[in-house]
Order: structure tokens, then C-alpha cells, then sequence
């Protein structure tokens, strides 16, 4: 637990690495190159490289280049004296870089989520929603975020069939998504040395891809997730797989707008996360900065809504792509209970749905959004000055204020049903204005009157814990670089999970 933040490490990976650590072993205890050593050393060696490549575990293959070299240097040939202190070093060194692999292989183990526990197990399957109606991108200045014919999305579903160990990371885009995550993610040093995430490339969940949908009669409700900021579908597989397993159908939006370390595209191109905007903030153009946040948003609701007319459609007519997999839908969404999600921009995306098109909406369930990042409508629509009258705190429009002057659209945000939570982290800096949002919860002036709309903060959470980041990371690392917080990840998990389930069980009676 202190290591791992309650993941498990593949057995399979645990005994390769075992087998590697002690063909080291062997081939160091033998003071001569003799061909039984060359013979272990070659097994192990081609062990490694096979199953996990040069980079995939890294913690061993790079103490194995130099510790190679060493053994090959037992065949020089020296006189006895200086042969006898020649090959003390030579079997000193290949102790430490054998004591070094198995420590960095303790500490960066492959791991798999943990098992997801409901009446159902989890099918996935990953296609190219087309789009009819929406305008994507119609109102964002970037080429980076050009217009699309398709939304890439991860769709899972409930299924009777037993599932199987599937790439925690798409493995066509594995390599890049980690090396975009740390170019982002990492401090300057580390920025350029993806592979030291690769080990997430070995990384497993419990899925079964192109399941057949579960034969329970009843159809299923459909939440719609958005990402956050440096994220993707796969990212957030723990919260939406629990979902799926409770019954509902999720589908996870890859968005277009930049914020996505990578996705691959319709046409085969390969889409990398945007480094251009973030430099708008380093450099001091706060303001400016936000505001191409905002329009960015514009796009992710277009997404977002043509991915939710995607699967209405999906409920009375089948999808030639999702057929070739025997997958049909129809009649087994309950359209009626369209619940958005999301977490960070991917919160503020869901909550600007609301004010967009509330007759796409049951309910909005928001971890952590980034209220800042809402287009002036939605802001305004969440912060309704009548809402606010009487509070101790107040809103002023956030960064830069409003452009936008008023808005002639008579929906609200709080025409809907709101789960809003924060994490302790946001809550000690009062980002997203979430004191502001609290107080309208406690004199019920949150979401619709009447209704089951909630607010809550998970104590001693930090903001990445809302997406498996954390969870994919060790424990000590993981607090090392302020990522989570003094709670185990898991657990902080699965009472995001829980509180995410009880309100969705609530709006649904």
C-alpha cells in the first residue's frame, strides 16, 4: 500500500522480473565468462527485451546495459594480481546495478486498476461517432482545433461476459500519450524522458472489448463524459467503468480542442496536445489565455452534445461500425436519463451543456470543474446574480470578467439536478470559486428547487485524484510531486465513486 497506493502489481510482470533479476544473479555469481553463463545471460536478456521492450521496464533494462559490458569484460585477460582486484570490481559493480534494478522495480512496478465490483462486468469498444447536426469548431480561432466529420469516443456498456486483461493505454498511441504527458505534465528536466512512463504500457484493467450488451430486459441509462485538461478517455477508466458496472452506459469523448496529450483521428493523423496556448499564460497574458479556454469550451460542448445525439440515435437505429463487432443498441438507452460528467475543464464543459441544450439533460455531475473556463453564458447562467443575493460571497464574472453582457437564453443551469465536489487541495486555495458554490448549497439556491442537487468536498483529495493519475503512479512518488494527498488514492476514488452513484440512484427514482 505505501508503495503502490493500493494497485496490484501483474503477477506475470512480478515473476518475468523475478526471472530477470536472478539470470542477473547467476551470470554475476560466476567469476569466469563460461558458455553456461553466456547461455543464462542470453536467456535473460532476450526474456526482457521480448516481453517488455527496450523502454517498457525500463528499471530493468537500464541497469542491464552497463552491467552487460561488465560481464563481456571478463573474458580480458590479466595478470593474476591485477585480474584478481579487476574482477572484485568488475563483481562489485554488477551487485549494485542488480540491487539497483530490483529496487526501481519495486518502486515503478507494472500495475493493473483494480477489479471493478457491480452487478455487471465492463464492455469497451473504441470508435468515431459521426456528427449530423452540431457545428465543431465553429466558434474556435485555433487551427489547432479544426472541424471534424467525427468524435473520436471510448463507449463501455454492461455485459454478461467474463472479462479479460485488456492495455490500460490504447497501444497505437501509447508511446506518444506518454511522452505528451510528461512534456506537459513533468518539471523542465524531465520533460523530453517519456519513457519513464512507459511502464504504463504494460499497464492492465479488466474489460472485454466488443462484448455483446448485457441481456438484462431494462434498458440502461446514458451518462456523457468529458476529460480534463491533459487527459483522455482512458484516463478516467476507474469512474466510468464503475459506472458501467452499476448499469449505466458511458461514452467518453476524446475532445479535439488541444487539451488531449494525443488521440488519433478519423483519418489516421495522429492529434498531440497544444503547447502554444499554455505559453499565452507563462508568459504573463492571463486574461487572454482564459478566454481562448473559454472558446476551447464552445467546441468541447459541440462535441459533447453531438456525441449524446450520436447515442439517442444509436437507440433507434445501428451504427455499421459498431455492427461488425455484433453490437446494437437499440431501444436499450434509457434517452430520458442523459446525465453529463466530467472532471476539471471536462466539468466545465458538462455544466455549460446544461445551459446550451437542457433538453439533452437529466442531471450534471461536475468533479472539480474549472468555472473559469465556462463561456460567459454558462458562468453567468451558474452564478445568477438572483441566486447569489444575500450570500456573504460573491461572483464578479472571474478572469477578465464578461464580454458578453447578458444572455438571451431563458435556461439555466439550475434547471437541472447538480453534483458538484471539489477535492480538499481546491478547496484550501478557493479555486473554482468553490466557497461561492458551497454557500449557494447550503441556502439551496444549487440546482433545480426541489431536486436532489448536492455539493460536497472529499477531504484530503487532490485535483488529479478525480482521474486515475494517481492511482497509476506509486504512492510515494505520487506525494513526492504533490499529486495526491496524504490518503491512499484508491480510496479517494471510491468515495468519488460512491458519492457520484448515490446522487445518479437518487435523480433516477
Amino acid at each position: 500500500m505505501v508503495l503502490w497506493g493500493g494497485l496490484r502489481p501483474i503477477l506475470s510482470r512480478v515473476l518475468l522480473d523475478s526471472a530477470a533479476l536472478f539470470g542477473l544473479s547467476v551470470s554475476a555469481g560466476t567469476s569466469e565468462c563460461t558458455r553456461k553463463n553466456t547461455v543464462v545471460l542470453g536467456l535473460t536478456y532476450i526474456g526482457t527485451f521480448v516481453s517488455a521492450g527496450p523502454t517498457n521496464r525500463w528499471t530493468l533494462t537500464l541497469p542491464m546495459v552497463p552491467f552487460l559490458f561488465l560481464q563481456l569484460t571478463r573474458r580480458l585477460s590479466l595478470s593474476k594480481k591485477g585480474g584478481c582486484w579487476f574482477h572484485r570490481i568488475v563483481d562489485g559493480l554488477s551487485l549494485l546495478l542488480i540491487v539497483s534494478a530490483a529496487t526501481l522495480s519495486i518502486l515503478f512496478p507494472a500495475v493493473e486498476l483494480p477489479a471493478i465490483k457491480g452487478p455487471y462486468n465492463v464492455g469497451v469498444v473504441d470508435f468515431f461517432m459521426p456528427i449530423e447536426s452540431s457545428n465543431i469548431a465553429g466558434s474556435v480561432s485555433r487551427e489547432t482545433c479544426a472541424s471534424s466529420s467525427h468524435v473520436s469516443v471510448r463507449l463501455l456498456y454492461p455485459t454478461n461476459e467474463k472479462p479479460v486483461r485488456i492495455p490500460f493505454l490504447r497501444p497505437d498511441i501509447a508511446a506518444d500519450y506518454c511522452q505528451q504527458f510528461m512534456s506537459f505534465g513533468a518539471p523542465p528536466p524531465l520533460k523530453t524522458f517519456g519513457w519513464l512512463l512507459h511502464t504504463w504500457r504494460l499497464a492492465r484493467m479488466q474489460a472485454k472489448p466488443h462484448a455483446s450488451l448485457s441481456d438484462h430486459p431494462d434498458a440502461f441509462p446514458l451518462v456523457l463524459f468529458s476529460h480534463g485538461l491533459g487527459g483522455t478517455a482512458e484516463i478516467y477508466s476507474y469512474q466510468t467503468m464503475s459506472l458501467v458496472a452499476h448499469g449505466h452506459i458511458v461514452l467518453a469523448v476524446n475532445h479535439q480542442d488541444g487539451s488531449a496529450p494525443v488521440i488519433r483521428q478519423r483519418d489516421g493523423n495522429i492529434k498531440l496536445y497544444d503547447h502554444e496556448l499554455p505559453k499565452l499564460w507563462a508568459g504573463g497574458n492571463h486574461v487572454e489565455y482564459v478566454r481562448e479556454r473559454r472558446a476551447r469550451t464552445d467546441l468541447r460542448v459541440d462535441e459533447l452534445v453531438a456525441a449524446a445525439e450520436g447515442m439517442h440515435r444509436l437507440n433507434e437505429s445501428d451504427l455499421a461500425e459498431l455492427l461488425l463487432f455484433g453490437l446494437s443498441f437499440r431501444d436499450r438507452i434509457q434517452i430520458d436519463q442523459t446525465f453529463f460528467m466530467g472532471h476539471s475543464f471536462g466539468g466545465a464543459t458538462a455544466l455549460s451543456v446544461a445551459k446550451r441544450r437542457p433538453d439533452l439533460v437529466k442531471s450534471v455531475i461536475a468533479h472539480e470543474p474549472a468555472v473559469d473556463w465556462m463561456p460567459d453564458d454558462a458562468r453567468r447562467s451558474l452564478f445568477d446574480l438572483k441566486r447569489l443575493e444575500g450570500l456573504s460571497t460573491n461572483f464578479t464574472g472571474g478572469t477578465g470578467g464578461f464580454l458578453v453582457e447578458s444572455s438571451d437564453s431563458e435556461s439555466s443551469i439550475h434547471d437541472v439536478d447538480l453534483l458538484i465536489l471539489f477535492s480538499g487541495e481546491w478547496r484550501s486555495k478557493k479555486w473554482g470559486w468553490n466557497h461561492v458554490l458551497e454557500e449557494m448549497h447550503q441556502e439551496a439556491r444549487l440546482g433545480r428547487e426541489g431536486g436532489y442537487s448536492s455539493f460536497a468536498f472529499i477531504d484530503d483529495a487532490h485535483h488529479t485524484e478525480f482521474s486515475d493519475t494517481s492511482m497509476m503512479l506509486p504512492l510515494w512518488l505520487a506525494r513526492l510531486t504533490n499529486i495526491t494527498g496524504p490518503r491512499s488514492p484508491l480510496s479517494t476514488a471510491k468515495e468519488i465513486h460512491e458519492r457520484t452513484l448515490v446522487f445518479m440512484q437518487k435523480v433516477n427514482l
